[in-house]
This record gives structure tokens, C-alpha cells and sequence, in this order.
């Protein structure tokens, strides 16, 4: 509860600060964003998730593959998946981190 409020009063400064000029902020955007996550570590609030999205039937096969199986080897991750067709053009894989300050495991 105290994340969620902690991470809603962020976003209300960052809106109700944007209006200066586009250089300000986008600084202002990067000190909140680090405010943001800094206040996710402090509160455990630390799994992540990869996205790879547009990707084309052929290519998406195997890398899923390779994803997979990491994962399934401890190797990538706690939890992959992959999105179904639908009759779409592009697919997307996501590779769930369970804590993103782990740069070995999101690497």
C-alpha cells in the first residue's frame, strides 16, 4: 500500500511538473524514475519483466526455444511465455526476473 501511494505521488509530481521545456523535462523524468525505483527496492518491490515484441513466426520459434529452456534450466529468469498467433503478423516473448538489481539474471 505505502509503494503504490509512495509510486502515485511520483507520478502526480511528474505530471503536474512537465509542462517546463522539453530539456527539464526529461531530467525531471529520469530523477523520478530513479526515485520510483529506488522506493521499489526499498519495499521489495523488485520483480521485472523483458519484453520482445514484433517478432516474425520464424525467428520468434527459435528464440522461444532458446528462452525456454533457460528458463527451465534456471538459467533466464523465473517464468517465460510466449504469445499465440491469433492470426497475428508479430508475436512477443516475455522473460519474468524476480528481482531486476540482479543484473546477472537480467543480463
Amino acid at each position: 500500500q505505502q509503494t503504490i501511494l509512495a509510486i502515485q505521488k511520483c507520478m502526480f509530481l511528474l505530471d503536474s511538473t512537465i509542462k517546463p521545456a522539453r530539456g527539464k523535462a526529461k531530467q525531471l523524468g529520469r530523477e523520478l524514475t530513479n526515485q520510483i525505483l529506488k522506493i521499489a527496492v526499498e519495499h521489495g518491490v523488485t520483480q521485472g519483466k523483458w519484453l520482445y515484441t514484433n517478432m516474425r513466426a520464424i525467428s520468434t520459434n527459435k528464440i522461444w526455444q532458446k528462452i525456454a529452456f533457460a528458463t527451465l534450466r534456471n538459467q533466464l529468469g523465473i517464468y517465460s511465455r510466449c504469445s499465440t498467433n491469433d492470426n497475428r503478423d508479430s508475436y512477443a516473448i516475455a522473460v519474468y526476473v524476480k528481482d531486476f538489481t540482479d543484473i546477472d539474471d537480467v543480463n
